[in-house]
């Protein structure tokens, strides 16, 4: 069954799977030289298509959630990306075949150390999910608005 005229409906090919996600063993580097393995998970899904969540389970009860652009990510996978609270790039020399996270205040930050393949193979399933550039066609704009709403009251 096709829906609407064929010129009015976007190109546009997804899977039926609506999140992905992928279990991570980052190393986070500490001031003291000492690397600490920090068991971690990427999540992305089409309800937040412009998103990836990062949850790092530390040793608190729930896990440290970070939420940042997924095309900060895509980006970082082969060249320094972002600004400010997150930023993703490559390794370099010794560390090719790495990525890099750093989260937190620029003056501050925790670096965790990823298997770029890892990343990548994350980074490519979130992308069958929803193509690059079609992100604005899940968008539940009606949905937004009504919890903006509830926010204000």
């Amino acid at each position: 069954m096709m829906f609407g005229h064929p010129r009015h409906r976007p190109a546009v090919s997804w899977t039926a799977a609506a999140a992905c996600g992928t279990d991570l063993l980052l190393t986070l580097f500490t001031e003291a030289g000492v690397n600490l393995p920090v068991p971690s998970r990427l999540t992305y899904s089409r309800d937040d298509p412009y998103a990836v969540r990062l949850d790092c389970h530390v040793d608190l009860p729930d896990p440290a959630a970070w939420f940042f652009a997924r095309d900060l990510l895509l980006a970082g996978l082969h060249e320094q990306a972002g600004h400010g609270d997150v930023r993703v790039r490559p390794g370099i020399g010794p560390s090719r075949g790495h990525v890099f996270i750093t989260l937190g205040h620029p003056d501050d930050p925790a670096v965790l150390r990823a298997a770029a393949w890892e990343v990548e193979e994350f980074a490519m399933r979130s992308l069958r999910i929803v193509p690059a550039g079609t992100e604005h066609l899940h968008v539940d704009l009606d949905d937004m608005v009504n919890r903006l709403g509830r926010d204000a009251d």
